[in-house]
């Protein structure tokens, strides 16, 4: 992991970053990530 002490992928890591009071940020990342699952891009469910 980025921070060398946490276990687990960078798409794991990423949704720490996001504060828990965010939910538009949220929603707007799984959009993405589900754009780009659509497009052929090979992404872990989380």
């Amino acid at each position: 992991m980025p921070d060398n002490e946490m276990r687990g992928m960078l798409e794991t890591f990423l949704t720490y970053m996001i504060s828990t009071g965010n939910k538009k940020l949220w929603q707007f990342a799984q959009e993405v990530a589900q754009n780009a699952k659509n497009q052929g891009a090979v992404l872990t469910d989380f």
